[in-house]
């Protein structure tokens, strides 16, 4: 339809610049014959500059962009995801909700006030993060902030002790008092009771870096790790203060994903409570605890609580990009394999997904998605 409506309008076009040429010969030969005593290009000059006009909006219709390709029909891959998806979260009684975290006049989101009444004692919380540039700081604190911070102040019962952000890609000053103010004056007005402390570095460095660095600095018996945009059940903090014994050196649990950029954010969802630990794993491929439902298949690895002894046992690489949580934890499991005496019960497993996990691939088993209106 759009090429049939380009060939009229240049049919028009050329219509009326043959009538225009017509038109200007048939002028001349009149002047000619009359004798007239003007040049001649001063007969036709309206009719000139009509042309050069015409001539013009012709060039100007060839460089209009045509009509913007058609979306693509549906892709039955993804709408079974969604279904998937939808299924999930009734299954689940999910509650979602746009994020929480409201606007202040300088863009530093707030928070509301921290629900926790006591402080875990013996754990702290390593953020590992990276900032890409500048120009993202403030998408990085509002999305920090939103999934995170929200998390953590919504916390039933206990927050961590401690909060450590180890924020990688701050290369001026200005930027990093930008991190620490905002973290610190949100955080700090939502009167959440966890001693907070902000590390910035410049340049680029993979997580294993930023974690080994945060626990450095940690000073209590356990780390929980976390990702910065992660969204936590209100329980984690109990569930993970329940489920550590004097044996403790590795605790996981279960997790669902969901998209990456969802512009929602869960506020809970139903768990197994009380729920089953587990005390082995399958090491062969990654860290699986050795358990047959679903949803207690895979371990995240971005998110175990570790005893902070036992992290330098086998510290993170740092020289790689992807996987060395995997690494890290497969060693460690190993490491306490083979140096603990027999039966030490190093190792457990909360058969309860108690955080959600944005990122850009799915598993039937775990996947869920806010319901669609």
């Amino acid at each position: 339809m759009y090429l049939s409506q380009h060939l009229s309008s240049l049919s028009t076009t050329l219509s009326l610049s043959q009538q225009l040429s017509l038109s200007l010969s048939t002028s001349l030969s009149l002047s000619k014959h009359l004798s007239l005593r003007r040049p001649r290009f001063h007969a036709s000059s309206g009719e000139l500059a009509l042309g050069v006009f015409l001539l013009g909006l012709l060039f100007l219709f060839y460089l209009i962009p045509g009509p913007a390709p058609s979306a693509p029909s549906s892709n039955p891959e993804a709408e079974r995801w969604s279904v998937r998806g939808r299924a999930v979260s009734e299954e689940l009684h999910m509650v979602w909700a746009p994020p929480r975290a409201t606007h202040s006049k300088d863009a530093c989101p707030r928070l509301p006030p921290a629900a926790c009444t006591e402080l875990a004692k013996n754990f702290s919380l390593v953020v590992p993060s990276f900032i890409a540039s500048a120009d993202a700081t403030a998408t990085w604190l509002r999305h920090t902030l939103e999934r995170l911070g929200h998390s953590l102040v919504t916390q039933e019962r206990y927050c961590p002790a401690e909060v450590i952000f180890v924020v990688a890609g701050v290369d001026t000053n200005e930027q990093a008092n930008t991190v620490r103010d905002c973290l610190t004056r949100t955080l700090t007005a939502s009167r959440l009771p966890s001693a907070l402390t902000v590390l910035t570095r410049p340049g680029v460095h993979y997580a294993g870096a930023n974690r080994n660095l945060g626990v450095n600095h940690a000073t209590r018996r356990f780390v929980m790790l976390s990702d910065d945009d992660d969204s936590w059940h209100p329980r984690r903090t109990l569930y993970l203060v329940n489920a550590v014994t004097s044996d403790t050196i590795l605790l996981t649990h279960n997790f669902y994903i969901t998209r990456r950029n969802l512009q929602w954010t869960p506020l809970t969802w139903d768990i197994n409570a009380p729920p089953a630990y587990i005390t082995r794993a399958n090491t062969e491929v990654a860290l699986r605890p050795a358990c047959a439902e679903p949803r207690c298949a895979f371990v995240h690895h971005g998110y175990p609580t570790v005893r902070r002894d036992a992290w330098h046992w086998t510290p993170a690489r740092e020289d790689l990009a992807r996987g060395q949580d995997v690494d890290f934890l497969l060693r460690l499991y190993h490491y306490c394999e083979t140096h603990l005496p027999s039966g030490t019960e190093f190792y457990r497993h909360i058969n309860a997904s108690l955080l959600v996990y944005y990122y850009d691939w799915k598993h039937p088993a775990f996947y869920v998605e806010e319901p669609l209106a």
